[in-house]
């Protein structure tokens, strides 16, 4: 969105406010997804695992994107960056669909009993 309203300041302006929401959206999502997912049961544990996780990614993004920009170029490093961020959200959306198979079968154990 960025580069598409690059000259034009309304959607700069749009640009920065979704940015926001989204850093705001995160920090809250962050504590409250495992939980929803995954349950009470260790959620401390996997609310340190998820953090570490994320932690760890945005502490080596800049220099492995670095690293893939001088050593492949621009249009590669960018691309590599696309793809990592549509594998993401494939996987996000695994665990979506994991946790909802997980819960039918929950049910119907529930409706035999």
């Amino acid at each position: 969105m960025l580069l598409g309203a690059a000259p034009w300041f309304p959607g700069l302006a749009l640009f920065a406010i979704l940015f926001g929401f989204g850093c705001g959206l995160a920090s809250i999502v962050g504590g409250t997804l495992p939980l929803e997912l995954f349950g009470e049961t260790g959620y401390g544990g996997r609310l340190g695992w998820v953090t570490a996780a994320r932690q760890f990614s945005a502490a080596l993004a800049p220099d492995l994107f670095a690293v893939a920009l001088e050593s492949l170029g621009p249009t590669a490093a960018v691309s590599i960056a696309i793809v990592c961020a549509a594998v993401a959200v494939v996987l996000f959306g695994l665990i979506t669909l994991l946790r909802h198979r997980h819960a039918a079968v929950l049910q119907e154990a529930a409706a035999q009993i």
